[in-house]
């Protein structure tokens, strides 16, 4: 008997409803037939845990806030609102504002990102399994990534997947997906993938073609993903960033909200 209203930027449909991007919030409404799904997004987001207040404060801002802005069903979904800061831009909209292809000085600091991220999975024993352009955002002036989306997915590590999207099935090792465990590998073949999709060729064969990025750049994109993250993390910082484009210096990415919706 109540009325939520959300003024929304952005209206996305996605596989489970249909998420609304607003300035400060992003609205999840999830038909209420994935209630299992939404129940195992409240379990993973909640159990979330750090070692110390430093990896607090390093990691927690790349995450969904627990607990939710709001939270509530209606007749025929479930709605879950999470904390957005106003700087954060879904990748999906930035990739689309450029036309579908970033630069790649950018694409790199996305990807470093999304490794580090996944550094932290490996500790807390979880994988995300839906890393893609459509569940993270970025924020151009501090050069981060914030997984808000696809958190349905998670799994403890070894568990069984209960669901997966079409990206991750495409994506994924195909072994994963036949034994269907959660696997830390998931998530990196999917940090591969979106760093592909940002270049312009999710499958990559066009990339050395079109000269998409620096060669050691795209060779690594292309190829399979260890189970480490932390060595994954490591080679590309020291070899494969460096090798492609020297010593390290920030690259502004101006653009905010305001343009995208113009």
């Amino acid at each position: 008997s109540r009325t939520y209203e959300i003024n929304y930027l952005r209206r996305h449909p996605f596989e489970l409803g249909t998420m609304y991007v607003a300035g400060t919030v992003v609205a999840f409404v999830i038909d209420d037939a994935h209630a299992d799904l939404v129940r195992r997004a409240e379990c993973a987001i909640a159990g979330l845990r750090y070692a110390d207040d430093g990896m607090r404060r390093q990691v927690a801002c790349h995450l969904p806030a627990w607990p939710f802005a709001g939270a509530f069903r209606t007749d025929a979904a479930h709605v879950i609102v999470m904390r957005k800061r106003p700087d954060l831009l879904l990748l999906r909209d930035v990739l689309e504002h450029f036309g579908g292809r970033l630069d790649p000085r950018h694409v790199a600091w996305v990807v470093s990102s999304l490794l580090n991220l996944c550094c932290y999975f490996q500790y807390a024993g979880i994988t995300h399994n839906a890393l893609s352009p459509d569940t993270c955002f970025i924020s151009p002036p501090q050069h981060g990534v914030a997984v808000l989306g696809g958190w349905w997915y998670a799994a403890q590590t070894g568990e069984r997947m209960v669901a997966a999207p079409a990206g991750t099935i495409a994506w994924a090792a195909h072994d994963l997906m036949v034994t269907g465990r959660a696997d830390l590998r998931t998530d990196l073949e999917l940090v591969r993938a979106t760093g592909r999709e940002l270049l312009g060729d999710i499958t990559g064969a066009r990339l050395a073609r079109e000269s998409a990025a620096p060669r050691a750049m795209i060779e690594w994109l292309r190829l399979p993903a260890s189970a480490d993250p932390i060595e994954e993390y490591r080679t590309w910082r020291t070899r494969v960033l460096h090798d492609s484009f020297g010593a390290r210096r920030f690259v502004e990415l101006p653009l905010t909200q305001s343009d995208i919706d113009r």
